[in-house]
């Protein structure tokens, strides 16, 4: 029996908002959004953009932060019975996040998901009203993404068969090609359509878990 793995981003994926652009809009002084147009651009990646916007934030504190999170926060409708086919079928899921882990922790806490792996940059309120980023899965050898997925994915390789990857933004792009099936939407499936990878569009986890049950659709990566 194949030892397959699933690896999913976290905001715009299982989370439908991006949780940290809100976060930024809501506390972070209106320069913050030249700073999100570099990063867009590929001027700069979030192991420079975080400290940045993290300076913009101030008179703030953990828990302001964290109902503001919650509140825009949900979960793909779909994904709660995409973990139980998962498990079901013996799959290990795991999500790899460029975003920040407080708020990924208490959304999957209030979601009952609690054991589900996760990996994402680490938020310390290192004084009452300024919050400051660190990056525990960086890459030495790129200096662009605070958690670099891409190794991660590498380090796991050993031990699966297959590896599936969900995601729709930048931090995806460069992961999903270590990955041997693609789902994508947004940002991730222009650029897989930009670059001729071939990968499986969806929209919600519903599609995903149709793909995936389908037992005429293989694991392999397919062009459609």
């Amino acid at each position: 029996m194949e030892k397959v793995l699933v690896v999913s981003d976290f905001d715009g994926t299982i989370c439908t908002a991006d949780v940290g652009d809100g976060l930024n809009a809501r506390f972070a002084a209106p320069e913050w959004r030249e700073i999100d147009r570099a990063y867009t651009r590929g001027e700069i990646g979030s192991r420079l953009a975080y400290p940045r916007v993290a300076a913009l934030m101030q008179g703030i504190t953990r828990e302001q932060m964290l109902a503001f999170a919650l509140r825009q926060a949900r979960i793909d409708p779909g994904f709660p019975a995409f973990v139980a086919f998962c498990r079901a079928r013996g799959y290990d899921l795991k999500v790899i996040s460029d975003g920040l882990d407080f708020y990924i922790e208490a959304v999957l806490e209030r979601d009952g998901l609690t054991d589900i792996e996760f990996y994402a940059n680490a938020v310390s309120f290192s004084a009452p009203d300024r919050i400051a980023v660190d990056f525990p899965h960086l890459n030495e050898r790129c200096a662009k993404c605070g958690t670099c997925k891409s190794a991660l994915i590498e380090r796991f390789r050993p031990d699966y068969d297959r590896i599936l990857y969900i995601g729709d933004g930048h931090s995806d792009v460069c992961p999903s090609q270590r990955a041997d099936r693609i789902f994508a939407k947004g940002v991730l499936l222009e650029k897989c359509m930009q670059n001729g990878t071939p990968c499986s569009p969806y929209r919600t986890f519903e599609d995903i878990l149709r793909m995936l049950a389908d037992r005429d659709i293989p694991l392999e990566a397919s062009g459609s």
